[in-house]
């Protein structure tokens, strides 16, 4: 499973929430003893839930529906927006001692574990995360701008930002092509950085008419208020460009491991992003991520 060994219980309502983020190779375990369900972490019982207590007069009546990495609620009933969707990888086990068939999301894909993890973003070469700038940290100084730094070896398309009239894509296409820039009204390509498939930094800063990647300029406007724009809401993407358009078609989505992704010297959590596709692991890569790409 992933890293920061954790366990939070949250109770909205009838319902039982359970956090638990466990370090890597640790062993968790949900039986049924009796009328009870107890968790246990490493050996350690963490939980025990059930209907019935020795404190109380009567006993309740009811169910109690257990899920596995997610919520049996709809979600649109929380008075707070909630993504508990788990961020692990499961590799066998049983469930409550039971032997039927799980009633799954039809939406869910399952997919292999790696042998081995490590702390870090994997994008496999399919789909991307967004974040909506406004919710992301701000300007500080106009001298400074707003900073964006990636940690990582990866290939493909880095990010992208996109607002009304105006899109940006850093990164490469088709393996060895210029990424061209899109911007409504006007025919002028932006110059393309291309990350390296070694372990890489790239600094990219937003001024308020420029674009600059690693110390270099790609992108030079004075009818764009770039940070008016990030204040307002773009869409800043990782991996690629949101959406079906030609642009988004065309690109290469990112493949390869981001250790650590800052925004204004602050990490970001890509579960807290604004859209990320199921196939991207927000907190855990293969510890090989470079041979996932040969």
């Amino acid at each position: 499973m992933n890293y920061l060994k954790k366990v939070v219980v949250l109770l909205l309502g009838p319902y039982l929430i359970l956090l638990c983020r466990t370090a890597s190779g640790d062993q968790l375990e949900l039986r049924n003893e009796g009328k009870f369900v107890v968790l246990e972490v490493n050996n350690k019982v963490e939980l025990v839930v059930g209907l019935h207590s020795k404190l109380a007069e009567d006993e309740l009546t009811g169910k109690i529906r257990l899920g596995l990495g997610g919520m049996l609620v709809d979600k649109q009933k929380l008075f707070h927006p909630f993504e508990p969707e788990m961020d692990a990888c499961i590799r066998g086990g049983l469930w409550l001692n039971l032997s039927t068939t799980w009633d799954t999301d039809s939406t869910w894909e399952p997919r292999p574990c790696f042998s081995e993890i490590k702390k870090g973003s994997y994008f496999p070469g399919t789909g991307v995360a967004t974040f909506n700038t406004s919710d992301l940290p701000g300007l500080e100084t106009e001298e400074a701008g707003i900073t964006v730094e990636i940690f990582g070896s990866w290939t493909g398309t880095t990010l992208s930002l996109q607002s009304t009239g105006f899109e940006y894509v850093l990164g490469e296409a088709d393996g060895n092509k210029d990424v061209k820039e899109v911007q409504l009204g006007l025919k002028e390509g932006s110059e393309s950085v291309v990350p390296p498939r070694e372990p890489a930094t790239l600094t990219f800063t937003i001024l308020k008419h420029s674009l600059v990647a690693n110390s270099k300029s790609v992108r030079e406007t004075e009818s764009l208020d770039f940070f008016s724009m990030w204040k307002k809401g773009m869409l800043l993407t990782f991996g690629g460009v949101p959406g079906d358009s030609k642009e988004a078609n065309s690109t290469q989505y990112l493949r390869g491991c981001l250790e650590k992704i800052l925004v204004q010297g602050q990490v970001i959590d890509l579960d807290r992003a604004l859209y990320k596709h199921t196939a991207v692991s927000s907190h855990s890569c293969p510890t090989e991520a470079m041979n996932e790409l040969t």
